[in-house]
């Protein structure tokens, strides 16, 4: 959206006023949709602008024209930092009238390294629902702000209002006491609650911060689909303070068994992982993506061989893409490599069996889904699609 700005501010003085003006066209490079300039070792975001008109004064007149264009919507992550021409810039700073008019942007996402926030950074943000702050040393925010004659706040009173601050964990009372912040009716710090139910499992992703997991949860990730198992493999674990990396999607087991909410901790550790890994995640809901089967990690259909059986199912016919909740993850099993219809859990931390039954009449699957030849113990089975009881 283009925008225009007029600013004139006159003060009178008793000797002579003489002005220079200047146009000079802005340079910026837009790296993963987001515009930068760079100065030094740093990184500013800006808006996406064609020229900045602007008057050098001598002795104290103050009059200028400026002329912004900004385009950005929906959900904006600004990174910690930025390569560009081969060197890294640390992002520092968001200029003045950076998102100005935005109207339809709807997140956006302050890194760690953020030192300041130009005037009317957010001017016209009226539909930002969130902000995700990993500020943990928390500065001011421009407050006595002039728009026209009339004294504005410095995020929109409708967003201050109504939309949600995240913060890190133990700062919301920094920013309950911070000019500009403290505004915010709703700030939650980023703390993250996870339901474990009975099957002891369940999934999550975040793309925008790395979580220490609590004591009694491990976080697993999928590496390889084969011979119809799948491999897991653990990169992180509670009770050593372990830490799921942030857009890194996994499977959090229970390890004691014990059932109920379990809540994660944001950290600013940049640990990664870099590995193979056949989950993906989603901060929003959508619809699932990925070249394969897709899968959902849930007890089975009642009415089917696996019915009340936890594991990964197809979410859609034929193993298609299905919608998902927000940060949680979905499994994409390679064409390739196996086209069952559901893994179940057999209670071994490091795979999964593939279950999809052979239509033999003397072939019976236990529970798990592994095969056996002939039942030699008591205890439920499946046979021709079919549940048996075997006493």
């Amino acid at each position: 959206m283009k925008h225009f700005i007029f600013i004139f501010l006159l003060f009178m003085l008793t000797s002579m006023v003489r002005a220079e003006y200047l146009a000079e066209v802005i340079n910026y490079e837009m790296i993963d949709g987001i515009y930068y300039e760079f100065s030094g070792n740093e990184a500013e975001v800006t808006c996406k602008r064609s020229e900045l008109y602007r008057y050098e004064y001598v002795s104290g007149n103050i009059s200028g024209y400026w002329v912004h264009y900004s385009d950005y919507s929906g959900n904006v992550i600004i990174p910690e930092s930025v390569t560009y021409n081969g060197r890294d810039y640390k992002v520092t700073r968001i200029s003045n009238w950076a998102f100005c008019d935005c109207s339809s942007l709807i997140s956006i996402t302050l890194p760690s390294t953020l030192e300041e926030i130009g005037y009317f950074a957010f001017r016209g943000c009226n539909a930002i629902e969130t902000i995700y702050s990993n500020i943990y040393r928390v500065f001011a925010l421009p407050t006595d702000i002039t728009y026209f004659g009339s004294k504005v706040t410095f995020f929109e009173q409708i967003v201050y209002d109504n939309a949600v601050l995240y913060v890190p964990a133990g700062t919301k009372t920094k920013y309950r006491q911070i000019q500009g912040w403290k505004k915010f009716l709703n700030i939650r710090e980023n703390t993250v609650d996870i339901t474990i139910s009975n099957a002891g499992y369940s999934t999550f992703y975040n793309s925008q911060f790395s979580y220490v997991l609590p004591n009694g949860l491990s976080a697993q990730v999928v590496t390889k689909a084969s011979n119809g198992k799948l491999t897991y493999r653990t990169i992180a674990d509670g009770n050593t303070a372990g830490i799921v990396p942030k857009g890194t999607a996994v499977i959090l087991e229970s390890q004691g068994g014990r059932v109920g909410i379990y809540t994660l901790t944001p950290t600013l550790n940049n640990t990664s992982y870099s590995g193979t890994n056949l989950l993906q995640g989603s901060d929003e809901i959508t619809t699932t993506t990925g070249n394969g089967y897709h899968y959902k990690l849930s007890y089975g259909k009642t009415g089917t061989v696996w019915d009340n059986v936890f594991g990964w199912y197809w979410g859609a016919q034929d193993g298609s893409p299905f919608q998902i909740e927000g940060h949680k993850a979905w499994l994409v099993v390679p064409s390739g490599s196996t086209r069952a219809e559901a893994f179940t859990i057999d209670g071994d931390a490091t795979e999964i069996t593939d279950i999809e039954p052979d239509k033999s009449s003397d072939v019976y699957y236990d529970i798990q889904g592994r095969r056996v030849s002939t039942p030699t113990r008591s205890g439920l089975y499946i046979k021709n699609d079919k549940k048996i009881i075997i006493k």
